[in-house]
């Protein structure tokens, strides 16, 4: 990578280009916040945040929101609070600009903000202008949204969590009630059997308690028929258990593993819910949709508004209305005059296409004529959609890493296999049975791998911490084991090689307009959909944040479908058409009282690091290939630019197409990049998944990692990163095998016993643990992968 590194001066994200900003939302969000005097943000702001992208500029519809608001239930007269969830918070800076904001507005009373969680509470006036605040932090970079439930409470990290401290009270407990043995206290002291019998009970609960999260989650994996890391430890808890309470009950304290039963179940939970937070935190960056949540107006014969409908609900023959940005849910023929639409989606054309009435349009298009007049025929029922396949592609078993599952392999059968040869080899060889079952327990308790349970876990934790700081967010741990096998790079073309707004290639035409001119085209953008509107909002917006306080003050925006759109300014008319100049296909023109006073030219806006990653890529035997759904005459022109052979890149594809490319060609040593609805297919079959996080929530659920920013280098980091974490992880293997060994031949001579074994097993845990941070700590890290 040629380029220097910088740090982005709004997110803090590593990123390579010429400005100071990692996107264009990120420079719109600093220059907002310091022209509206808010600049104690930064002070407060404690960490690296995810980059802004195109979040700031999407325009919004918060219908839903504000019924649900004036209809939820009073908490005081006049008074209504209801729960939100909030996308892009992440630090105590975020906390108190939400808060700031929220005190600006008439009829805000208080708000309640869970980091965390990503949920906000707000209380204010029923009249309170919901739709005006959430309009505002979304310009901040975050997004308002309907709270549907905490989606962690049921998750891996919040069931650890919640047990940890139950557990941490039990095992402190067991150790107090065990000391006095470890002291000197014999069978024979009057106050032993209540001790002892106390400590059973603790570690009974500590088991039902902590122990079930790892019963659960190895069962489900051999039903998948995969081995996890939890299937060792659940072992490891089971013979312990079992041993010690046949020693309980025969009062044979050699056999008496209980408190080491509870400080280990203690410690696998710690090092569970320090692996799995990350991974649910990170989940609450990317922006989650479903079409099967839209609704739809239903009209009756006579066009007139009959009633809401969800999408699911949608049978062939009924007429409905969807507004601007959404999807059009199933296959439906026009019955308006006309109608501009996106495809995007569906098969990556870049431009939009025109219909006239009674043409049929696909399932997936979204609407980007503004009003709510346009009508649609639905041709088929929900259960045919096509967007529905697509967005119920399988999202990929957590399967364990190619590495860890190699090795609890070999580690079962070993430990099982020396457990057996203890018990006999003493039963059999020596006549001592009581000593071969000690020797056996002994060799099943001790060589469980409790330092692999908290290393690991903190490896992943210490290399998606890194990966944030470079704006990649890991949904899947086990896609480290997936990496490894990837030879082949599927990129599809329109919003993953290609920014999704449009590169405006003469910026300067814009200075060149006065303020009212500004003032006029911003009007003309600042709700339109088209790729052309959102480049010129988007470049507008960062030479002046100012422009979203008078939108309002225009008329209605007049659209001409397929043409333009003008607009009048007190006594002036402007209007932005597409130009009928042959010669200058694909630009705009811009007129004032039918005088032309600026033309614009764009092209798709390539990423500005995709040169250097190919090349990169190549390099380490990693072959690239754009398959896309734009035409084939685009794919050739952005394969030429980019160095690649013509073959290399192929256009027209449709969503089972890619799909079907990739199962004939690469499926298990792919990876797929994408992000519409139209790469699900593609997801489904390919061995690892990424895809960039532009807001529309498509395929983040479905990806083992997205990014953020206007680059593609996240991928390269992830890859480089996994070759470092894999010898990192060789090292602790090295490390945990060593130990092993070493308690196994103390086993095996019958010289283990309980306070040795919980003497060994926080030695080991402290001495990889240390290892792994030291490893990847993120300094280190940083000087590695520069």
């Amino acid at each position: 990578m040629s380029k220097v590194e910088k740090i982005c001066s709004h997110c803090g994200a590593m990123f390579r280009g010429e400005s100071e900003f990692c996107c264009r939302g990120c420079e719109y969000v600093h220059h907002l916040i310091l022209d509206e005097g808010l600049d104690r943000y930064y002070d407060l702001k404690d960490r690296t945040l995810p980059p802004v992208g195109s979040t700031a500029f999407h325009q919004r519809d918060d219908r839903e929101l504000v019924e649900k608001w004036r209809n939820a239930e009073e908490v005081a007269p006049g008074v209504v609070k209801r729960d939100f969830e909030l996308k892009g918070i992440s630090c105590v800076g975020c906390v108190w600009l939400i808060e700031k904001l929220y005190s600006r507005h008439d009829g805000a009373v208080t708000v309640e903000i869970d980091p965390q969680h990503g949920r906000v509470t707000l209380e204010g006036d029923r009249e309170f202008d919901l739709a005006a605040f959430a309009t505002e932090i979304q310009r901040f970079g975050y997004t308002l949204r309907e709270w549907s439930g905490l989606k962690s409470e049921g998750s891996e990290a919040r069931f650890a969590s919640g047990r940890i401290g139950v557990c941490a009270f039990l095992a402190l407990n067991a150790m107090a009630f065990n000391l006095p043995f470890y002291a000197g206290m014999t069978l024979d002291d009057r106050l032993a059997p209540l001790l002892q019998f106390a400590v059973m009970i603790l570690s009974t609960f500590s088991v039902l308690v902590g122990g079930t999260f790892f019963f659960r989650r190895a069962l489900v994996a051999l039903r998948v028929g995969t081995l996890h890391i939890d299937l060792p430890i659940a072992l490891g808890i089971i013979v312990a258990y079992v041993g010690s309470f046949i020693g309980w009950l025969t009062k044979d304290p050699d056999l008496f593993y209980f408190d080491f039963i509870t400080i280990f179940i203690l410690l696998m939970l710690v090092g569970r819910w320090l692996q799995e937070r990350v991974t649910e935190q990170n989940m609450r960056q990317g922006y989650e949709a479903s079409p099967s949540e839209q609704f739809v107006e239903l009209l009756d014969d006579t066009g007139v508004v009959s009633g809401k409908l969800n999408v699911r609900d949608l049978k062939s023959g009924m007429l409905y209305r969807t507004p601007a940005s959404s999807w059009i849910p199933i296959q439906s023929r026009l019955e308006s005059d006309k109608v501009s639409v996106s495809l995007e989606s569906i098969n990556g054309e870049s431009e939009p296409r025109e219909f006239v009435q009674g043409e049929v349009i696909p399932s997936g298009a979204i609407v980007l004529s503004r009003g709510n007049e346009t009508r649609f025929a639905a041709l088929e029922d929900w259960s045919q959609s096509l967007l529905k396949r697509l967005f119920e592609i399988n999202s990929g078993g957590n399967r364990e890493s190619g590495l860890m599952e190699k090795v609890l392999k070999v580690y079962i059968l070993v430990v099982i296999g020396l457990s057996v040869v203890g018990l006999f080899g003493w039963g059999l060889l020596l006549d001592e049975w009581k000593t071969g079952f000690q020797a056996a327990v002994s060799i099943l308790v001790v060589s469980c791998p409790c330092a692999i349970g908290l290393a690991y876990p903190k490896i992943n934790d210490q290399c998606a911490r890194w990966l944030r700081t470079r704006g990649v967010y890991m949904r899947l741990h086990s896609m480290w084991g997936r990496l490894s096998h990837v030879k082949q790079i599927f990129f599809d073309k329109t919003g993953t090689l290609t920014l999704e707004t449009l590169e405006l290639l003469n910026p300067e035409s814009l200075a060149g307009l006065n303020d009212d001119q500004q003032q006029a085209l911003f009007g003309l953008v600042d709700r339109n959909l088209h790729p052309v509107g959102r480049s010129l909002k988007e470049h507008l917006l960062t030479m002046d944040p100012t422009l979203t306080r008078i939108s309002d003050t225009f008329a209605e925006v007049v659209e001409k479908v397929g043409f333009g759109v003008s607009i009048s300014l007190q006594d002036r008319n402007f209007e932005l058409n597409k130009s009928t100049d042959l010669s200058r296909p694909g630009e705009s023109d811009f007129f004032e009282n039918g005088n032309l006073i600026a033309s614009f030219r764009f092209s798709d806006a390539v990423r500005n690091d995709v040169m250097e990653c190919i090349e990169w890529f190549e390099q380490h035997s990693k072959q690239v290939t754009i398959i896309s759904g734009d035409t084939a005459e685009r794919v050739k022109t952005l394969t030429d630019a980019l160095g690649l052979p013509r073959e290399r890149g192929v256009g027209g594809m449709s969503p089972q197409a890619k799909a079907e490319w990739i199962e004939t060609y690469a499926k298990e040593s792919s990876m797929m990049v994408g992000d519409g609805a139209n790469d699900a297919l593609a997801f489904e079959k390919a061995g690892c998944r990424a895809t960039p996080v532009i807001g529309r929530g498509i395929l983040e659920n479905h990806s083992d990692f997205f990014f953020l920013g206007q680059g593609i280098k996240g991928i390269v980091d992830v890859f480089r990163l996994s070759g470092i974490r894999h010898r990192a992880l060789v090292e602790i293997m090295a490390i945990t095998i060593s130990y092993n060994i070493a308690v196994v031949i103390v086993s095996m001579l019958g010289w283990m016993n309980p306070l040795l074994a919980a003497v060994l097993m926080p030695i080991s845990s402290i001495v990889t643990v240390s290892w792994a941070s030291l490893r990847l700590a993120s300094p280190r890290l940083n000087r590695n992968l520069s």
